[in-house]
């Protein structure tokens, strides 16, 4: 209770609830009676601020405080920022926000999270800027099972056998590869370069997403389908050649 407003409730319930007079409504209160007596002249000085303020925003309905005092200020109107904002927020104007529209996906199922480590591991590539402007991207690779990171390559520019020789560090530290092997942000139509090692040889296929239904290394989104046929024989295939 220390606002004038505040104090003028309090001595108005001391003077209509108990019968105290007003000067001992005061004195309990702690306001004096010239405060309590004097009526607020901002309603009436902010009534011309309030109509120009409502036609401003029903003309540029996406404008918001700031950008309708400068209108304020181009028309010659003495007046602050802050006493904008406040006749702005009490006629009760705002900005609607753009809400982003999202796109449902059909037959999304939750995501399958395996229950012990080395069934699958998830990698992706990431991108930055150095402080002297040159980019630099990293090569993480993630146990989803046990949240650990396996991995992280930095350098400039990562080659796909590279890519296969950092798989290989990670599956001989940790003594076999993972039976599912998860890459991110992938869509329908690209083409994505798979590497692997068959008996010390480093060997790359190019797969296509959408047309080729062998392909085991899906998206995020995939995961809860179940694999056709074809992806398990190839998933057989593929695990087969780490033996």
């Amino acid at each position: 209770m220390v606002t004038p407003a505040a104090r003028r409730v309090v001595v108005t319930f001391f003077r209509d609830h108990d019968g105290i007079s007003e000067r001992g409504a005061c004195r309990l209160a702690s306001f004096s009676r010239s405060s309590y007596r004097r009526r607020s002249l901002r309603a009436t000085a902010d009534q011309p601020l309030r109509e120009r303020l409502l036609e401003l925003a029903a003309e540029r309905p996406r404008f918001g405080y700031r950008r309708l005092h400068v209108l304020l200020r181009r028309e010659a109107w003495v007046i602050n920022r802050k006493r904008v904002y406040r006749v702005y927020r009490e006629l009760g104007l705002a900005v609607r926000r753009k809400k982003r529209k999202r796109v449902a996906q059909a037959n999304r199922l939750p995501r399958v999270v395996p229950i012990a480590p080395d069934i699958q591991w998830s990698m992706d590539f990431m991108r930055d800027t150095l402080a002297s402007g040159r980019v630099f991207r990293t090569l993480n690779v993630v146990d989803d099972a046990t949240r650990e990171c396996l991995a992280i390559e930095a350098d400039t520019s990562i080659s796909g056998q590279r890519t296969g020789r950092v798989l290989d560090a990670v599956a001989a530290k940790r003594g076999r590869y993972p039976a599912r092997l998860v890459l991110g942000d992938l869509r329908d139509g690209q083409r994505v370069t798979l590497v692997y090692s068959h008996r010390g040889e480093i060997r790359t296929t190019q797969l296509t997403v959408e047309a080729d239904p062998r392909l085991e290394l899906v998206s995020a989104e995939q995961l809860g389908r179940r694999p056709t046929p074809a992806q398990q024989r190839f998933r057989d295939d593929w695990l087969g050649s780490r033996r």
